[in-house]
């Protein structure tokens, strides 16, 4: 299991009518960033019950959506 994590992983993203972008990163380094990025996000939220970064990394995920994680860990991976 430990030589799936060194394996790259592609990701295709249509960006307009028929233009598509694939890139390919890590598992390591795609989970890695996505972690970050979750904890950052888990910082700022203030989710109803919880205290402002006090909310369980979970529902923050569920409440901001793992799409819009995933393509801020995109935005991060790949520069400009």
């Amino acid at each position: 299991a430990k030589s799936d994590e060194k394996k790259p992983e592609t990701v295709a993203s249509p960006i307009g009518e028929n233009t598509v972008v694939t890139i390919t990163v890590t598992k390591e380094a795609h989970e890695k960033e996505y972690q970050k990025v979750l904890a950052s996000y888990a910082a700022a939220t203030t989710l109803p019950g919880f205290r402002k970064g006090k909310a369980p990394k979970k529902l923050v995920e569920e409440n901001v959506g793992s799409i819009k994680l995933i393509e801020y860990v995109l935005e991060r991976l790949v520069p400009d």
